[in-house]
């Protein structure tokens, strides 16, 4: 352990960092999609 990081914790960070890239992606499409819908419904 020269790194001075235990590999518990530097997996645990790397599920941490799969979530939050999960939940922008999320959150982007969601974005999109509320656009999307919007600008359709502006456009009728």
């Amino acid at each position: 352990m020269a790194d001075g990081t235990r590999p518990e914790l530097r997996q645990y960070t790397d599920e941490i960092e799969d979530v939050r890239v999960l939940y922008f992606i999320t959150a982007l499409c969601t974005v999109i999609a509320s656009a999307g819908t919007s600008s359709t419904a502006a456009r009728a």
